[in-house]
């Protein structure tokens, strides 16, 4: 198994003050990526927008952080041979808000055809939208045989129910099924040999 990091740069400080003020709700990370990567991720997980006046910044649903640093964070994938996966944050809940898709559309496979010839060592993947999984764009270096499993909040229930309320504290709470199933669910990918070559993307992965 290889350890993947799920919303990678959600231990940012949040752009909007109103979203500090939460600071567990929707974040999947709380040590940065480096140290991420020194607890064994070696998958990073960008998600992308951009602001009102064209600046590019990292999403994970309403919540918004800088992305000042990306060219630094794809520097450090690229010498240490860290894969990345790259979509473009829209979401069922937040789509109807947005005003300038197309334009957002356009921007994000500009952005990738960009990175992918600045970083040609790193192994791209994703190019979708992150609600839809729309294909937007398709990395050159893209391969069919990369598997990638997610065990986090955002793709299975703790609760095992489909009540709306007990999803949404999945989804607002990533930390609680991190403290409760990352070191189960990381432990039986490590003893299965058939996983030996499948990224597993958790959030919170110093919780293992």
């Amino acid at each position: 198994m290889k350890l993947g990091s799920h919303n990678t740069m959600t231990y940012l400080r949040p752009k909007v003050f109103w979203q500090r003020l939460l600071p567990f709700v929707g974040r999947c990370q709380s040590v940065d990526y480096k140290v991420q990567h020194s607890l064994g991720a070696v998958g990073y997980d960008l998600r992308l927008f951009w602001d009102d006046d064209g600046k590019l910044e990292y999403r994970h649903g309403f919540l918004r952080f800088p992305a000042d640093n990306i060219d630094e964070v794809l520097s450090y994938a690229e010498s240490n041979n860290i894969i990345v996966r790259v979509l473009l944050e829209v979401r069922s809940y937040n789509k109807p808000l947005i005003s300038n898709i197309d334009e957002l559309r356009s921007r994000f496979k500009a952005y990738c055809s960009e990175i992918e010839e600045k970083y040609p060592s790193i192994l791209f993947f994703g190019g979708q939208e992150s609600g839809s999984g729309e294909k937007l764009y398709t990395f050159k270096n893209e391969t069919s045989g990369l598997v990638i499993d997610e065990l986090h909040s955002s793709v299975t229930s703790l609760f095992k129910s489909h009540n709306k309320f007990l999803r949404m504290i999945d989804d607002l709470f990533p930390i609680i099924y991190s403290l409760i199933k990352n070191e189960k669910n990381i432990r039986a990918y490590q003893n299965n040999k058939d996983k030996e070559n499948t990224y597993l993307y958790v959030d919170y992965v110093e919780v293992q």
